[in-house]
């Protein structure tokens, strides 16, 4: 029996976009994200001699639980993230 994974459907448009600084979206997800509620995504970007320092803020959300549930979820990926870009230099 194939498993299938569990898909979270979203909706995003970008609202800023500078260059090696800031990346910044809205973020949209149903039940089991936002509940509905249009959240801003902020990515900034600082430079470090040995890559960069990022910095994610995402806020808006329909109540706190939400929040913290994405919260921890955000600190998974980010860990995710950064073994993949550390192991693939």
């Amino acid at each position: 029996m194939e498993h299938q994974a569990k898909r979270h459907p979203h909706y995003g448009r970008f609202l800023t976009l500078e260059l090696d600084c800031k990346v910044e979206l809205t973020w949209l997800t149903g039940k089991d994200g936002t509940q509905g509620a249009e959240t801003v995504l902020s990515v900034d970007l600082e430079p470090r001699s040995s890559g960069c320092a990022l910095t994610l803020t995402h806020r808006g959300f329909y109540d706190q639980e939400r929040a913290d549930h994405h919260g921890k979820s955000w600190e998974q990926i980010l860990v995710g993230l950064d073994e993949r870009l550390t192991n693939d230099r």
